[in-house]
Formats: structure tokens, sequence, C-alpha cells
């Protein structure tokens, strides 16, 4: 059986359920969908920037982690989820935080070796900041096709914009609890334009 090359990307809470409905390709990795992201502009060469293949020696996870640390934290939480909480300040909510990213047959090092991608190989620091940037991009870009198709069907109807956020999340299952921050950065990007 072929497994899929993966890493587990730490994203931003309210994205999540926009990024398992619009991304997910179906097949899960535990409860997770696993998220593909080659359907947006710009993927595929954030995935070939610089990857890591060096497993962490403490502390708690960052950004991104490969598959094996991420099943070795898994593990230790149901064997002691005091002390991974304690030394690695890592809880069942931690790696609820992050999402299985669909990653290519190969990676290149930041060295510039290319090498197949396995349990150990982990986004890069110059890659996960590119990926959330493409992330966000994608998102706030969801949200503004969102606002128009929310504005043609309410057209003639008085309406606040919470009331846009609102169904968005509702559309995408995104927990009601982030409807609040995502009306107040949406309102922000506004003013900006």
């Amino acid at each position: 059986m072929e497994t899929e090359s993966i890493c587990w990307l730490k994203v931003t809470d309210y994205m999540r359920g926009w990024m398992r409905k619009a991304l997910g390709c179906g097949t899960k990795i535990g409860k997770e969908p696993l998220i593909s992201l080659y359907q947006i502009t710009g993927a595929k060469e954030v995935l070939e920037i610089g990857t890591d293949d060096e497993l962490p020696e403490h502390g708690t996870p960052g950004n991104a982690m490969s598959a094996t640390w991420r099943c070795a934290l898994e593990v230790g939480l149901e064997y002691d989820p005091a002390t991974m909480e304690c030394v690695y300040g890592v809880t069942e909510e931690t790696l609820e935080q992050y999402l299985p990213i669909a990653c290519p047959p190969t990676s290149m090092t930041v060295d510039g070796i290319l090498r197949a991608w396995t349990n150990d190989t982990c986004f890069g620091r110059e890659q996960t900041m590119a990926l959330h940037k493409l992330l966000r991009e994608a998102f706030w870009t969801a949200v503004g096709q969102y606002s128009e198709w929310y504005a043609q069907e309410h057209a003639g109807e008085k309406y606040a914009q919470v009331e846009m956020i609102e169904a968005f999340c509702r559309e995408t299952k995104t927990d009601d609890m982030y409807v609040e921050a995502l009306r107040r950065e949406w309102q922000r990007r506004n003013k900006k334009k």
C-alpha cells in the first residue's frame, strides 16, 4: 500500500473549516481530511522550497511538524498526557491546530539536495512562512467571493457584514466562536482597499 507524503501545518483557527471543505481531498489522516494545496496558484512552487529532515530534540512543536513527530506526540499523549504537557507543552488541543498537507513525493533540502519525502520530512522555515501567506491569501479571496455571492443573493436587502460572516462560517462548518475575529479582520482588510 502506497502512503501519502504529508506534513502537518499549524493553521489559524478560523481557517480550518474552510480548508477542510475547500481543499480536503477525501483521504483521511486519522480524523482529519488530507489537504491538497495544488489547486491554489503558486502552491507547487512553495512546496518545492527547501524542507527540513531533523526531528526537534525538545520544546513545543513549531508551525509545522513531520508525520513522525506528530505520531510520537500522539502516542505520548495517549501514554502520559501530563508529562507531554509539562515537557513538550503539547495537549490534544495543541495537535488540533495542525492539518495534514499532501506533499510531493520528493523534496528539496535547504542545501539543494533532492530526496524522497519521508515521514521525517518537515516544511522548512521559509516554506512554512510561504505556505501560511499562500493560505491566508486564498482564504480571504474565498471570503471575498462568498461576500459577492451573498450580496447578490440578498440584493435589495440591508444586512450587516457579520451576517455574511456567520453564513460563511455555517457553510464551511467553522465554529461560530470565530465570527467576531473574522468580522474584525474582514473589516480591516476592506478598509485597506
